[in-house]
């Protein structure tokens, strides 16, 4: 092996040094020649954008090339240019700095497969590789799951078109922006239309007149309106929010098994009134459209959309300190509140009173969350909290809590101020009252604020230093407290679904071989109540010492 390795290596140099000298000679001349390059024709079956003759105005460079811009214009009744094909799942990169397609102009993926060819437009400098001005993006094989990368852009009014066959479809794993309006038309699929990046920002309308729309990614499917045309589907893989509305004509199903807030919801042309419903009183109220498998819910209502929403069957609300919050700094040169990236956080931020003390310690900065109950009851709070942080100092020590709800509550100092477990630089729970042995921390919630947004405020008080990773308001006011973090960490983030889940059925209990050791298959998905040994019990006397996931 020697010899090849050493013969390898004395032959990379000169094809180096050649390589090198060609990217520069070509950087030279995109320099000189970027430009924007046009074509008006319908490009006939079996040719791309990089097709010979060349469709591109310019001419003097037969394929896409790195430097310039390309776009199709009006002139080709309609013009139309395809990608070239590659075999099965191989990428096919647009070149060029990106690829315009004007109103009423269309682009074909083409290369049969699932995925296909699959095309990707990274564009330039973080700007968008493939703009839709309103243009008509349609599938050419069957079949094939026609897959797009990289960054797209829609403006104007633009159609996603799934051809002739059942089996066509197009799914989105570009981070996709832009305002335009986006119709899903054709044939219809049994496959969804599917956007599944966690980083798009598009914010048009989405209209789908046969098919299947899926949002995988959060936000993926913005936050405008989504309309849906009789036997079409809807579904969000995320808790999704629409601060427009959500229309299923017909017989359009949701697919809901996530939480998912909208201001406005209709369903076979009647309004849905406010408020917060599970899957299963949609499924009762309207059984074609929200069909038999279902889980989580929707809560429809004004804004404030972006809430912490209470679990079903569960005594407390919990939430991550740097989610949903609400940050109001009136002076920014002093005190005020910031989201600080802190790995040993359980969601790796925190929230901190940062900068330099207001003189005083005067409130001029406040954090606020937007909570929905569903349980009534008094609530006692609990942080998990430690000092220090972002070069705080331990002595700063407190911040002010609330003394009920509402947007500008009475406040009071955290006990936090008495260091009841010294000057912690690690997170521990704290269950909250007022300092110097002051009323608890309890909030009640009566029946008529359930399903209500309740404004929850903290504020500041000394600074820098103060770290707060998660808040929970909970029924049970003997939660552990200092490094017993066991419990409090227990209790999930809130996202409104249901924590009562039935027991699933045990299809086999197996040893295999394990004399300590058990392994349980159930015949339907299980929750974390599954990693409680309280909830087992075994003949003769054995005890369950803990429980895991098995693969």
């Amino acid at each position: 092996m020697l010899p090849s390795v050493r013969r390898n290596a004395i032959q990379v140099r000169p094809i180096f040094k050649v390589v090198l000298s060609l990217l520069l000679f070509f950087g030279l001349s995109m320099w000189l020649q970027a430009a924007n390059e046009t074509a008006n024709i319908q490009q006939s079956a079996g040719n791309s954008w990089n097709n010979l003759p060349s469709i591109w105005s310019g001419n003097n460079n037969p394929a896409v090339i790195p430097g310039n811009t390309y776009q199709l214009i009006a002139g080709g009744g309609p013009s139309r240019t395809r990608n070239p094909v590659l075999g099965n799942g191989l990428v096919t990169t647009f070149a060029g700095d990106s690829l315009t397609i004007d109103p009423g102009q269309t682009i074909r993926w083409k290369g049969p497969g699932t995925p296909g060819t699959i095309m990707n437009f990274p564009g330039v400098g973080g700007n968008p590789g493939l703009i839709c001005n309103g243009c008509f993006i349609d599938v050419g094989d069957s079949p094939m799951s026609a897959t797009v990368r990289g960054l797209v852009q829609f403006n104007n009014n633009s159609i996603l078109n799934s051809g002739g066959g059942a089996d066509r479809v197009q799914i989105y794993e570009a981070d996709v922006s832009g305002s335009g309006d986006i119709t899903i038309q054709g044939t219809g699929s049994a496959i969804p239309y599917e956007f599944k990046s966690a980083n798009n920002t598009y914010s048009g309308t989405w209209t789908v007149s046969v098919g299947w729309l899926k949002g995988t990614g959060t936000n993926s499917l913005g936050t405008n309106n989504i309309t849906m045309a009789s036997g079409t589907i809807l579904e969000y893989n995320y808790d999704g929010k629409c601060f427009g509305t959500i229309t299923l004509n017909g017989t359009a199903q949701m697919k809901l098994h996530s939480y998912v807030q909208t201001v406005n919801l209709s369903v076979g042309g009647s309004s849905v009134a406010a408020g917060i419903y599970s899957w299963a009183q949609l499924n009762a109220a309207y059984p074609a459209n929200f069909p038999a498998g279902g889980s989580g819910g929707i809560r429809v209502g004004s804004a404030p959309i972006d809430a912490i929403v209470q679990d079903i069957g569960v005594n407390y609300i919990a939430w991550e300190a740097e989610n949903k919050v609400t940050i109001i700094n009136n002076n920014p040169a002093t005190a005020q509140w910031s989201l600080f990236a802190d790995p040993t956080a359980s969601g790796g931020y925190s929230l901190i009173e940062s900068n330099i003390a207001e003189a005083g310690n005067n409130l001029v900065s406040t954090s606020k969350w937007s909570l929905i109950f569903r349980a009534a009851g008094t609530y006692q709070m609990y942080i998990k909290y430690k000092l220090g942080a972002n070069g705080g100092g331990t002595g700063n020590n407190s911040y002010r809590i609330p003394a009920d709800f509402g947007p500008t509550p009475t406040m009071r100092v955290t006990r936090a101020n008495n260091n009841p477990f010294g000057a912690p630089t690690s997170y521990v729970v704290l269950k909250e009252a007022e300092q110097n042995g002051g009323p608890d921390a309890l909030f009640t919630v009566s029946g008529a604020m359930l399903n209500v947004p309740q404004d929850f405020v903290i504020g500041n008080r000394e600074c820098p230093g103060f770290s707060i990773d998660r808040i929970i308001l909970s029924q049970d006011t003997t939660i552990p407290q200092n490094t017993d973090t066991g419990t409090f960490d227990a209790l999930i983030n809130s996202s409104g679904g249901s924590q009562l889940l039935p027991a699933p059925r045990v299809l086999s209990v197996d040893s295999r071989l394990n004399p300590n050791g058990l392994q349980v298959k159930f015949a339907n998905p299980v929750n974390a109540t599954a990693l409680n040994p309280a909830n087992y019990t075994l003949d003769n006397g054995v005890t369950v010492s803990g429980a895991v996931y098995a693969d």
